[in-house]
C-alpha cells in the first residue's frame, strides 16, 4: 500500500508558504521604494542624448557595419593567431590585431549584441514596425473622427 502524498503535499506547503510570503514582502518593499524620477545608470547614461559621451556615440552607432567589422577584425585576429601558433612568428601582429578586437569588441558590444541580450523595442529594433504601427494608429483615428463626425451632422438632436 502506497503513502498518501497529501501529508507531504501540505509539509511542503508550510515551508514553501513562509518563503512566498517573506519574498513577497521584499519585492512589494523594494517596489515602493523605487525612485521614478532616478535614471539607472547603465540606459541612463549610455543613451543621454544631451551629452556627447564616448559611450553614448558608441550606443549610436549602426548595429550591423558595427557587427561586420567586429567579426573581420575578429576573424583577422584568430587567423593571425593560428600562424603565430604554428610558425612562431607575427606575434606583434597579433597583439595589433587583439588590441583592435578588444575594440570592436566593446563598440559592437554596446552597438549590437546587448540588443540580443536585452531584446528592448527601444534598442533601434523596430523602426519599421513603428512606421508600420503609425499608419495604422492614424488610419484608425481619422476613421474615428469621420465616425463621430457623420454622427454629430447626421443627428436629429440638436444642442442649443
Amino acid at each position: 500500500m502506497e503513502p498518501s502524498l497529501t501529508r507531504a503535499k501540505f509539509v511542503y506547503l508550510l515551508i514553501l508558504a513562509p518563503l512566498a510570503a517573506i519574498e513577497s514582502g521584499i519585492l512589494i518593499t523594494y517596489f515602493i521604494q523605487l525612485k521614478p524620477d532616478v535614471i539607472t545608470s547603465c540606459c541612463g547614461s549610455l543613451f543621454d542624448s544631451g551629452r556627447a559621451t564616448l559611450s553614448s556615440m558608441l550606443a549610436g552607432l549602426m548595429p550591423i557595419p558595427t557587427a561586420l567589422v567586429f567579426y573581420t577584425v575578429s576573424l583577422f585576429t584568430l587567423a593571425t593567431g593560428l600562424y603565430t601558433w604554428r610558425t612562431g612568428r607575427g606575434s606583434l601582429v597579433l597583439a595589433a590585431g587583439s588590441i583592435v578586437t578588444f575594440l570592436t569588441g566593446v563598440a559592437s558590444l554596446i552597438a549590437f549584441f546587448c540588443l540580443y541580450y536585452y531584446e528592448m523595442p527601444t534598442h533601434k529594433i523596430i523602426p519599421p514596425q513603428q512606421r508600420r504601427l503609425a499608419f495604422w494608429a492614424t488610419l484608425c483615428f481619422a476613421l474615428y473622427l469621420i465616425l463621430i463626425t457623420f454622427q454629430l451632422f447626421s443627428s436629429s438632436f440638436i444642442s442649443r
